[in-house]
C-alpha cells in the first residue's frame, strides 16, 4: 500500500506564500513573499529549496534616527510528515541557508545617513503543515525559529540593536503539485 500511495502522488510541489519575519527586539516586522520547490523523496520525507524576499516594512527606531530594513532569505529544507498519508500533513522541518540584511539610515542633520548590508548563515527549525484542497492544490502554513550567525547589528549614531535570537518566520500560501 505504501508503494501504491507513493506512485500515485505527485513528487514535486511549487509553492508561493506570504511571509512575516519578526524579532522580540525594537525592530518591527518585515513582510514579503517567497517561492519554494519541494521534492517528495518518500511518502513522509520532503526536501526542497526556498527563496524569500524582499521582506520590507521592518524598521529600527532610536532616539537619534531610524533605519529601514530590507531582508532576503534562501534555504535548503527537509521536512518529515508525522501523519499517515492523506489530505493533511504536519511535521518538523530543519533548514539551512543564507540571510541578507540591508539597512538604510534616516537621520536628521548634522548626521549623514548611510546604507550598510550584512550576510549571515541562517539555520532554522519549526513546524510545517499542508492541507490538500483538491487533487493538486494545497494550503501550506509554517512557523520557524530562525538563528543567524554572525548576528547582524543595526546602529544609528551611538544607539545599536542586535537582531534578536531566534527570529520568528511565519508563512501562509498555496502549493501546486506536479
Amino acid at each position: 500500500p505504501e508503494v501504491r500511495t507513493f506512485t500515485e502522488r505527485a513528487h514535486f510541489q511549487l509553492s508561493a506564500a506570504a511571509f512575516a519575519l519578526g524579532t522580540a527586539t525594537s525592530i518591527s516586522n518585515g513582510y514579503g513573499a517567497g517561492l519554494g520547490l519541494w521534492y517528495r523523496a518518500t511518502t513522509r520525507l520532503g526536501i526542497g529549496a526556498l527563496i524569500v524576499g524582499p521582506l520590507l516594512g521592518a524598521r529600527y527606531r532610536s532616539s537619534n534616527g531610524n533605519a529601514s530594513l530590507r531582508q532576503e532569505l534562501g534555504q535548503l529544507r527537509a521536512t518529515f510528515n508525522l501523519l499517515a498519508p492523506g489530505r493533511l500533513e504536519i511535521g518538523p522541518v530543519l533548514a539551512a541557508g543564507a540571510y541578507h540584511l540591508q539597512a538604510q539610515g534616516e537621520v536628521d542633520a548634522p548626521f549623514a545617513a548611510r546604507t550598510a548590508a550584512a550576510w549571515s548563515f541562517a539555520g532554522s527549525g519549526g513546524v510545517e503543515g499542508r492541507l490538500q484542497l483538491s487533487g493538486s492544490v494545497s494550503l501550506n502554513a509554517a512557523v520557524h525559529g530562525l538563528l543567524l550567525t554572525p548576528k547582524p547589528v543595526l546602529a544609528v549614531d551611538t544607539a545599536s540593536e542586535e537582531l534578536g535570537q531566534p527570529l520568528l518566520l511565519a508563512s501562509l500560501g498555496l502549493g501546486v503539485a506536479f
